[in-house]
């Protein structure tokens, strides 16, 4: 299973998969850090508007993974959530 899924890893891919990870990085994870050092200095109000963009910054982002097989639009609230009994 594993090698099935490293032949299907292109060069191509690998560089996109390669770029996409350095744009969470850099969208995601420093948005978080910047939260995280608000909330260590007491910067509540700066903490919670950063925690909001990086929730909507997040959303986008798995919106993102899932448009190339989205056919219904874009996702809205309720798109993604778990379903048990599948």
């Amino acid at each position: 299973m594993a090698e099935d899924r490293e032949a299907s890893l292109t060069p191509e891919l690998v560089h996109e998969l390669h770029q996409r990870a350095l744009a969470l990085n850099d969208e995601l994870v420093q948005l978080a850090s910047a939260a995280y050092l608000a909330l260590m200095v007491e910067e509540t109000d700066e903490a919670k508007r950063l925690v909001a963009e990086l929730i909507e910054q997040l959303r986008e982002a798995v919106g993102d993974l899932f448009e190339p097989t989205r056919t219904a639009g874009p996702l809205v609230p309720g798109d993604l959530v778990r379903r048990t009994g599948r």
